[in-house]
Parts: C-alpha cells; structure tokens; sequence
C-alpha cells in the first residue's frame, strides 16, 4: 500500500511539472521573441548586402553581411532573408521594424516578424 502512495505522489509531480512547463512555455518564448523584436526595432541599419548565409557557429542563424555592419536574423519569417540579393540596399530607421530592400527594378518593404505577437497586432 505504501508502495502505491509513492507511485501515485510521484505521478502527480510530473504531472504538476509537465503541466507548468506547458502553460509557462509559449509565455518563456513570446516575452524572448519581443524582446529580440525591441533590440532590433532600436538598431539604425543602412548598407549593401555583401553576403547572406546561415552561420552555423550561431545556431544556424540567418546572418546579412552588409557593407558596413552584421544582421543576424534568428527566427523572422517574414520572407525577407530569401529576398534578398548581393548588392541590395537594406535601409531600416530606428524605433521601426520595417526593413526597405532597394534594387534596380524598384523597392519593397519587409516588416519583420520574430514571433511576438504584439507584433502582429501593431
């Protein structure tokens, strides 16, 4: 009988754990992805793309290496990273989180999504 109490305790504890995991999860990743949105709305970014890849010494992180200084992009899924081509203009004021490409042929805009849901919603 003992023995089953134990086992039975024990049960609700992982439960218990699982279960707080789960409801603080999307909390945990939706305050991480708006502050990453809030660092990047702060950044004043203007050059030309020299280069785009995937770094894999970050996590595999979506990196733009422009002319005179370094985006690493992690999670946007705005389309943006894919757009891109060597010898675009990326032009992006501060307090936005707009990105404007320039080629020849014209401009388009991009705002940035890095999962924050204020985001969506602005």
């Amino acid at each position: 009988m003992k023995y089953n109490i134990k086992v039975f305790v024990s049960f609700l504890i992982v439960v218990a754990v699982a279960l707080l995991i789960y409801f603080n999860d999307n909390k945990f990743s939706h305050s991480l992805a708006c502050e990453e949105l809030e660092e990047f709305k702060e950044e004043n970014i203007k050059g030309f793309v020299e280069r785009k890849y995937f770094d894999e010494s970050n996590h595999n992180c979506k990196t733009i290496k422009l002319s005179n200084q370094t985006i690493v992009l992690g999670v946007d899924t705005s389309n943006f990273f894919s757009y891109l081509n060597t010898g675009d203009e990326v032009v992006k004021r501060r307090g936005t989180d707009t990105v404007v490409v320039s080629r020849t042929g014209g401009q388009k805009a991009f705002k940035l999504y890095f999962g924050c849901s204020v985001n969506r919603i602005l």
